[in-house]
């Protein structure tokens, strides 16, 4: 049994199933993206809170984390943020606000997630036809980020590609496995 499991852990994707398994066995949870990619930072309900208690929105966020009994290691490559993420333990969210937050929950993983599997799936694909690698990139010269981060102006951060976003995700992928310097 393992006593750790890091998996894609935030407001907006909380894999209830999974997390009260590992609390049944005492398996601690390890939040991977823990501010989805970002996304989890713009609502209201989060900004509202940060603004009551004089934080950051990731704060927020972060000590949701916390006081839920996950572990969270953001990714930062500032000082400022860096520091800013440590500093969570001067306020608590009382359970109301804990609520309001776990209200978010819409299964939306983060907008890197399909990459790997995708790129797995093409990788099959193209060994069983036998097609040559694709060029670098797409041909309107998008990047791989680019080509996940969907539309902007969208009212939902949740990744929904359409049938032309897919196959050019296939693209991408194939690219990604071909030249990964180039994603």
């Amino acid at each position: 049994m393992p006593a750790v499991n890091q998996i894609e852990l935030h407001p907006s994707f909380q894999q209830a199933d999974l997390t009260a398994y590992a609390a049944e066995r005492g398996i601690a949870i390890e939040s991977y993206s823990p501010l989805g990619q970002g996304q989890d930072l713009t609502g209201s309900v989060v900004r509202d809170l940060a603004k009551r208690h004089g934080k950051s929105p990731a704060q927020v966020v972060l000590r949701w984390h916390f006081q839920r009994g996950f572990l969270v290691i953001p990714k930062s490559t500032t000082t400022q943020r860096i520091r800013e993420n440590i500093d969570i333990f001067d306020f608590s969210l009382d359970d109301d606000e804990i609520a309001s937050i776990t209200g978010l929950e819409a299964g939306c993983e983060s907008v890197a997630t399909p990459l790997p599997s995708i790129t797995r799936r093409f990788r099959s694909a193209q060994r069983a036809s036998g097609s040559p690698p694709p060029a670098r990139g797409l041909p309107d010269g998008r990047t791989p980020g680019q080509v996940l981060q969907g539309h902007p102006g969208e009212t939902s951060h949740c990744f929904l590609p359409d049938s032309e976003q897919s196959e050019q995700i296939l693209a991408v992928a194939a690219t990604c496995v071909d030249f990964p310097l180039n994603c």
